[in-house]
């Protein structure tokens, strides 16, 4: 529902604003917006799609649960990695063991192929690629047929990003 009343937001956005841009600037100003607000809003639209089907699959897999960290927010801005645990004994450690000890937890925490792939699923998704071939698709046409206006290309290719993030903000309240 949220997704479906995202796109409607957009939509209106942009009929509002093309319809100001029609009366009062010239053709090039406004196939520029055009071209930059849809293709820049395709992206926005493929990556949240995206992400929420990554979201939706790891949720499947794991049964709904996940993982909850109970320390506080001073205890992961100090220590983000979980190195030191509070209830482990700190002892003295000369400098050759302690170098030791970090390859060690390195190497613990190496990614694998297979684990780099599956997150990086996301950003080569076939919708996103769509929606990015279709942006710069757009401002080689633009640039080729002598419409490129970047005054206006320029700031409307923010616009759908400032207006998701508006709305998310607004979402979670």
């Amino acid at each position: 529902m949220e997704f479906k009343r995202l796109i409607l937001i957009l939509v209106g956005l942009f009929l509002i604003v093309a319809s100001i841009l029609f009366l009062f600037v010239q053709k090039d100003a406004l196939l520029s917006f055009t071209v930059a607000y849809i293709n820049s809003s395709l992206v926005v639209l493929a990556s949240f799609k995206t992400y929420k089907n990554m979201v939706d699959k790891r949720l499947a897999l794991n049964d709904g649960a996940f993982e909850i960290d109970d320390r506080d927010t001073i205890d992961k801005l100090e220590d983000p990695y979980n190195l030191y645990d509070s209830e482990q004994e700190h002892k003295e450690l000369d400098i050759k063991e302690a170098i030791k000890l970090e390859k060690k937890l390195a190497k613990a925490n190496r990614r694998s192929l297979k684990e780099t792939a599956k997150d990086s699923s996301a950003a080569f998704s076939f919708n996103r690629l769509l929606a990015y071939a279709a942006l710069v698709g757009g401002f080689f046409y633009l640039l080729n047929s002598n419409n490129l206006n970047l005054l206006y290309y320029l700031p409307t290719l923010a616009l759908p990003n400032i207006i998701s993030v508006i709305y998310l903000i607004n979402s979670k309240k």
